[in-house]
């Protein structure tokens, strides 16, 4: 038997929230394509930049919202929602609390916005148990299936039928036995989620990539429309172009970071020295070119 929660009022709130962000970089767009590449514009870029990871959360808590059902069956309730499922075994269920009596005991953290209550938290006193949040009601309107170091926060819209469907099931028991668990996508079980040198390493590249472009915005006022962009082996200019052309030199370290970022993810299961390799050399991209933008200018 499937139940889910009243999802609209959180898609329409996600929804005008992802429009908003959006409206924000459309203007900062428009306000870096009117201005001459300074500090200023680079400030701008990087504000945009920011608001892409806030977009991505958004939509995928939107996708998870949409997904969002509540599956019973005498073994078990699994809780879906995007990509991932809780599976409790109804024998782990030990009470059911209304989330009014809870009300000043649970402290929350994640991204939450109306109609979107999807995190975790903690239940201080008694209960005192961690809280994976699948629900779409404020807490006063939620479920917490109490089970044995872990509580669940669900909001179904039927919430008397789902509560009668759990007391019919947990009265008939279960015929097979299953495992509390969380399933999550491969991708989310990847090993480089949790490898510091290798985020360091990531941040390292995104720090150099981030100074040439830097140092091209703070110098590109200062310098002449036309300049060399060429030098032959008597380091004579035989190349001449617009300065604007210099930015290729930075968008190539971006493309380079990038590409070794995906090559080294999808190595470092295996081969983990590889993925090293590729970010230092990434990295040393990022150097090399600064070298160049700097003789350049």
């Amino acid at each position: 038997m499937r139940f889910r929660p009243r999802r609209w009022p959180g898609v329409l709130a996600g929804a005008g929230l992802a429009l908003l962000f959006l409206a924000v970089d459309v203007w900062l767009v428009r306000r870096i394509a009117g201005r001459t590449p300074d500090l200023v514009s680079l400030l701008l870029g990087l504000l945009g930049l920011l608001t892409l990871p806030v977009l991505a959360a958004i939509g995928y808590g939107l996708y998870g919202l949409l997904s969002l059902a509540y599956d019973m069956n005498r073994n078990r309730l699994l809780i879906r929602w995007a990509s991932s499922e809780e599976v409790i075994p109804m024998g782990h269920v030990i009470r059911v609390v209304e989330g009014s009596q809870l009300l000043d005991c649970v402290r929350w953290r994640g991204m939450r916005w109306p109609g979107h209550m999807i995190g975790r938290g903690e239940v201080e006193g008694p209960e005192g148990v961690p809280v994976l949040s699948f629900a779409t009601e404020p807490l006063r309107r939620q479920l917490l299936l109490i089970t044995p170091g872990l509580a669940y926060a669900i909001s179904p819209f039927d919430r008397e039928g789902f509560l009668a469907a759990l007391a019919v099931r947990r009265q008939m028991g279960a015929v097979q036995q299953v495992l509390q668990e969380a399933r999550h996508p491969h991708l989310l079980t990847w090993s480089l989620w949790g490898d510091r040198k290798l985020w360091w390493l990531i941040l390292a590249g995104v720090v150099a990539n981030g100074a040439l472009f830097a140092y091209l915005c703070w110098r590109y006022a200062a310098l002449p429309p036309l300049i060399p962009l060429h030098f032959d082996r008597l380091g004579q200019a035989d190349r001449i172009g617009a300065r604007a052309e210099l930015f290729r030199l930075p968008v190539i370290g971006l493309l380079a970071l990038l590409l070794d970022g995906v090559l080294s993810g999808v190595l470092h299961p295996r081969h983990r020295v590889a993925s090293y390799l590729l970010l230092g050399g990434a990295v040393m991209v990022q150097v090399l070119l600064g070298a160049g933008l700097w003789r350049l200018t």
